[in-house]
């Protein structure tokens, strides 16, 4: 179905999905849980993989903590790892807590999720759990070399020493080549199970439940649970890289093909709606900032400027990509990340699109997309849409194979028949079926 807003032309056809979406953007930005209420002990889990959005829902949870005037805090943990900068940064937020916190291992604290239990003055163990196993590896571009080995146990040994845990066993978490007599080998890493950890003094107690912390802690009162927004739970699985590179490939093909076949408005809503949701989970996990957001606005505007507006390819469109790409790099809080997944994602989309170009202007489907779209306007639409048949012209831009061409004294986007035409050389209109028109050198 083609759809066009109020006659406008393609470019402000784009410009007003832009607008729009940014404002559902905004709106939803803001979308959160409330507070909680005042004078209880507060909760916060620590759940999955440790990224920057988890650090997001933290400093949430600790505003709202201490908004509320909550007497205890713990932090409940059951995470395999993650990112260890995030995790560094979230070990710094609980040191430099005014308010008293405590950490839960109700399942497994290992790699990141160790460094976070020992960044609180005390840790209780639940029976069965287990913390331990915290050697950089596959994290983004965290390496097993012993410079990040090195780097991370001085973190882990400093944390240790701050709260006052046994920084032998924060060592021999990380560096598998430390010996620790009756209790850690060389060449295996350190990880403790609940009762181990007892014994060694790491933990406090061993427990069954959150309400046995909070006996053992003289905390009065009842505890609330900090709740993920709809903005944090958005942000969490849109900034996992496998899913950021899908959203980016869709996101710039739907954009393609509506610059393509303006008036089709799925493609286009769709490619903004994948970076909608892009943007909207990087904003969130990257704690509010709108600058990746802004560049990318205005490179988009600038590259539908280049390719509605300024007939050829120059500065402004070049500009447009930087600034495109520029806002999706910011994004990643993680260089190497970015890299990575950008990257990718301009290869897969230049051969996406190539494929795109290649085939689909001859392929049925498109035919009969056209052919549908004429159709809807019945037999006046049709008259209109072979106006350019038989006539002569010239190109205006280069057509590789789509550009823009002056017939009749009009300027119109066109492609060309398969072969690459130059600025300048002479064209014929071979068929016009409303949206498309195909040209041939004369």
């Amino acid at each position: 179905m083609r759809l066009k807003l109020i006659g406008l032309p393609a470019f402000c056809q784009c410009f007003v999905l832009f607008l729009l979406a940014a404002v559902i953007f905004l709106a939803a930005f803001h979308f959160t849980v409330p507070a909680a209420y005042a004078g209880v002990n507060y909760v916060i889990p620590v759940r999955g993989t440790v990224e920057y959005a988890m650090l997001s829902f933290i400093k949430r949870g600790l505003a709202e903590a201490d908004k509320a005037g909550a007497s205890l805090i713990i932090i409940d943990i059951d995470t395999f790892g993650g990112r260890v900068d995030a995790a560094i940064e979230i070990s710094k937020l609980l040191r430099e807590l005014k308010k008293p916190v405590v950490a839960y291992v109700s399942e497994n604290a290992w790699s990141a999720g160790a460094l976070i239990a020992l960044s609180t003055p005390k840790i209780y163990m639940c029976k069965g759990s287990s913390i331990g196993s915290a050697e950089p590896k596959n994290m983004s571009d965290w390496s097993t070399d012993e410079k990040m080995v090195s780097a991370l146990r001085a973190q882990f040994e400093s944390v240790a020493s701050a709260m006052k845990h046994p920084e032998d066993l924060a060592k021999g978490m990380v560096d598998k080549d430390i010996e620790i007599k009756d209790i850690k080998p060389k060449g295996k890493l350190l990880n403790l199970t609940f009762e181990q950890a007892l014994k060694y003094k790491l933990s406090e107690a061993s427990v069954s439940s959150i309400d046995e912390v909070l006996a053992l802690e003289h905390a009065v009162g009842s505890y609330i649970t900090h709740e993920q927004s709809l903005g944090e739970g958005v942000a969490r699985f849109v900034s996992d890289p496998i899913v950021s590179g899908i959203l980016l490939n869709l996101g710039i093909l739907g954009l393609t093909v509506e610059f393509w076949m303006p008036g089709h408005i799925a493609p286009g809503l769709g490619g903004i709606i994948c970076f909608a949701l892009f943007f909207w989970g990087h904003t969130i996990a990257n704690a509010g900032s709108m600058l990746p957001l802004l560049l990318f606005i205005i490179g988009i505007s600038l590259i539908m400027m280049e390719v509605f507006v300024i007939p050829g390819f120059g500065l402004t469109g070049l500009l447009g990509i930087g600034l495109t790409f520029g806002g999706v790099y910011l994004a990643f809080p993680d260089p190497h990340e970015a890299v990575k997944v950008v990257s990718v994602s301009i290869i897969l989309t230049t051969i996406i699109i190539g494929v795109f170009i290649t085939y689909f202007p001859t392929s049925k489907m498109f035919k009969q997309v056209t052919l549908s779209a004429s159709i809807t306007g019945g037999s006046g639409a049709k008259m209109e849409n072979i106006k350019f048949l038989g006539k002569t012209g010239v190109a205006i831009t280069d057509l590789n194979p789509a550009g823009r061409a002056r017939i009749d004294g009009e300027t119109v986007q066109v492609v060309s028949d398969g072969q690459f035409v130059a600025k300048g050389v002479e064209v014929k209109v071979v068929s016009d079926e409303g949206n498309v028109i195909t040209v041939t050198i004369v």
